[in-house]
């Protein structure tokens, strides 16, 4: 009887689990595809490049062999830009610059997320009620997962509104030279996000605890980190302007 309510157990955090990457990738699709409507001309049929990025997500969900976070999403970003590509092709140089920051900003913006829902998680966590019962637990774990969803939706769904205000001469070609310039602070930002988890990592192999346990304010630190990656990525857009 134990193992069949453990089973039990598994199963529904396992399916809210799923449902949250499902919202997840849903709303990093519908994201993409917002930020670069404007930008293209058959704009009746640019929900297929939000509908390129989800599916590889999908199918390499279900996949056997695992791969990285950071492969999965780079898969996808670059099955929308081959679909940019199909629907319009001209102007290449102004669809990579997109699929780059877009790429950037769905990291930059989840960890912006994850930053505020780890605070809320700790904060439950540390009620003593919660270890009681694992129906608490679920709760919280329920709650947890609407609010980075949420969270998440709202802070890309926000970027990528920004940039389509700050990017005014939407029509305009772009060179070689300008996308060059441009991708500097989305580049400069995965590689700043790439280098804090990779820290993070580390100390908690090391020591085995977690940092974010340890250091409170660190948490703090990484979300002002993350605004300022995501700030360059406008400036320079507006500058550019």
């Amino acid at each position: 009887m134990a193992n069949i309510e453990i089973e039990k157990i598994d199963c529904y955090f396992e399916m809210i689990s799923n449902i949250r990457f499902f919202g997840s990738v849903f709303i990093a699709s519908y994201c993409y595809y917002y930020l670069i409507k404007q930008f293209m001309k058959k704009v009746e049929r640019v929900w297929l490049v939000g509908m390129a990025y989800f599916m590889p997500m999908v199918i390499l969900y279900y996949i056997p062999f695992i791969i990285s976070n950071f492969k999965a999403y780079l898969i996808g970003t670059i099955a929308g830009l081959l679909m940019m590509y199909l629907l319009e092709r001209k102007n290449i140089e102004q669809k990579i610059f997109l699929s780059v920051t877009f790429f950037s900003l769905r990291w930059l913006t989840v960890a912006m997320a994850d930053c505020i829902n780890r605070v809320f998680y700790q904060y439950m966590s540390s009620l003593s009620e919660i270890s009681l019962h694992w129906k608490i637990q679920l709760g919280i774990f329920l709650l947890s997962s609407i609010l980075d969803l949420v969270l998440s939706f709202v802070f890309m769904f926000f970027s990528v509104w920004l940039i389509q205000k700050a990017y005014l001469y939407k029509k305009e070609s772009m060179t070689l030279k300008e996308m060059t310039i441009l991708l500097i602070p989305s580049l400069s930002g995965m590689i700043g996000y790439e280098v804090l988890q990779y820290y993070n990592n580390v100390y908690d192999k090391d020591t085995g605890k977690n940092i974010y346990d340890m250091y409170r304010s660190y948490n703090g630190l990484c979300f002002l980190q993350y605004v300022f990656f995501f700030s360059s990525i406008l400036v320079i857009i507006v500058i550019f302007q």
